[in-house]
């Protein structure tokens, strides 16, 4: 049977020094806070990949920005797609292209600029309408 882990708490977080060696503190359910001897914390989730059987790590982030709350539930996310026989990291590339996908391109912002699409080109005059009657035209339309 396999044992139990007791979570972790804030203040055991808090009060974890950097010593000679990298260490772990384990939270259980694969999500481990690393204790580098430079002093940084960073999260990590182990698991093993859907497909390949692989053990693997996902990084979630350090320990002051990414919090012992946050990071739970981001494994209960991990974890959730796992269970749908989903690579987590998988999971967040293909969300990262699909962002990346959808960003506004020079095209896109050319032809749709504040929610309009682009206004037609001017009309080039024609011979009818050139010399004095086209002036006659634009003082009337100033006078106007």
């Amino acid at each position: 049977m396999a044992r139990r882990t007791k979570p972790l708490t804030d203040t055991e977080i808090k009060t974890a020094k950097p010593k000679d060696t990298d260490y772990q503190l384990y939270d259980g359910d694969g999500l481990t806070l690393l204790i580098k001897s430079s002093g940084s914390k960073l999260w990590q989730f182990r698991y093993h990949r859907p497909l390949t059987k692989q053990r693997t790590k996902q990084s979630f982030g350090a320990y002051p920005a990414v919090s012992l709350s946050d990071a739970r539930k981001l494994r209960a996310e991990s974890r959730a797609l796992l269970v749908k026989e989903i690579d987590p990291q998988e999971h967040q590339k293909e969300l990262a292209r699909n962002t990346w996908k959808q960003r506004p391109t020079r095209s896109n912002l050319s032809l749709n600029v504040g929610g309009t699409s682009r206004k037609p080109a001017l009309q080039k005059t024609t011979p009818k309408i050139s010399g004095v009657h086209w002036k006659e035209m634009f003082f009337l339309q100033l006078a106007i």
